[in-house]
Formats: C-alpha cells, sequence, structure tokens
C-alpha cells in the first residue's frame, strides 16, 4: 500500500471571525481590535488521507493571508491614516 500525498485543497480555512466589516473612526480617535488567529479546519485536517498526509498543522500549506483596509466606498486610506 502506497502513502498518500499531501494535498493541500483538501484542508479547508478558518477565517478570523471577528473582523469587522466596518469600523468608525475619527480623526482624533483611535482603535484597537485583537484578530484572532486563523488556520486550517481540524475536520479537514483529518477527512481524507490526502490531507492526513500533510501533518498534523498543515505546515507544509501555505495559508498566509492579509487583511487590506479601506474606506468605506473602497477607497485606500489616506497617507495621514494607519493600520
Amino acid at each position: 500500500m502506497e502513502a498518500a500525498d499531501c494535498d493541500c485543497a483538501l484542508i479547508t480555512w478558518d477565517e478570523p471571525g471577528n473582523i469587522p466589516d466596518y469600523l468608525d473612526a475619527f480623526v482624533d480617535y483611535e482603535a484597537q481590535i485583537e484578530i484572532k488567529e486563523a488556520g486550517p479546519n481540524d475536520e479537514s485536517l483529518i477527512s481524507t488521507s490526502g490531507a492526513r498526509a500533510c501533518g498534523d498543522n498543515a505546515v507544509s500549506c501555505d495559508y498566509a493571508y492579509t487583511v487590506e483596509p479601506r474606506l468605506l466606498g473602497g477607497d485606500p486610506l489616506p497617507d495621514w491614516m494607519t493600520y
């Protein structure tokens, strides 16, 4: 019997659920939001032999994500605003 190859496409991703779609901010207001860590869904790590072959934490799979803040209309933040 041959061992299965790691197939990262079989592992689903749990997005951080606490990033708000909109954040009201004012010029003199500073808001901080703790973003929960995202990662592979535990059930999907073991649901198929191709997913199990990737290892306990699926470290061989690239699950990088970025958060890009924008103004409500979709424009990028002005230079004087930081994220």
